[in-house]
């Protein structure tokens, strides 16, 4: 039977860095950092960064098999929060089995609970409906140079002053 938790503990701590060191490594475009990368994790277990944090624990009888990481940054614009993620990976062998999709209705529960908005970047196979509240992106967003228009300061400058 499958249950998810939060992260809470040094155990917790060390169990998310060493699920994550071997799941997510074959996927990132970089090596892991093993100090920065478990401050990282550390950070949002405990809440200690600037944008408060949480982990969410997927286990089987105890084994941990998926793990979801949330931060709670502002919107650029707004004094709105939202919550995003950091890491959201299963173990390879038990994918399209429900993990990945409790996980994140754990997490559109928290947002709607909290009043928040929920950005899940990455690329995901298929969209969650049962998350809640929020927005899931299917693929990082890219923005070609030559696709920005080009901004009428003058215009902006009048309106605003």
């Amino acid at each position: 039977m499958m249950t998810i938790r939060f992260g809470e503990t040094e155990e917790d701590v060390i169990a998310l860095h060493r699920f994550l060191c071997v799941v997510a490594q074959p996927v990132l475009l970089a090596e892991i950092d093993p100090i920065e990368s478990i401050v990282e994790i550390e950070d949002i277990v405990y809440g200690r960064s600037e944008t408060p944090g949480v982990a969410f624990m997927a286990e089987i009888d105890g084994e941990l098999v998926g793990a979801l990481g949330l931060i709670q940054p502002r919107w650029w614009y707004s004094k709105r929060y939202y919550f995003t993620d950091r890491f959201l990976f299963t173990f390879p062998a038990l994918r399209n089995r429900g993990i990945g999709a409790r996980l994140l209705a754990e997490a559109g529960a928290l947002s709607a609970q909290n009043d928040c908005d929920l950005v899940i970047t990455g690329k995901l196979k298929r969209r969650n409906r049962s998350s809640g509240r929020g927005i899931i992106f299917t693929s990082p967003m890219v923005i070609e140079p030559e696709a920005v228009p080009t901004m009428d300061w003058e215009a902006v400058e009048e309106a605003v002053l």
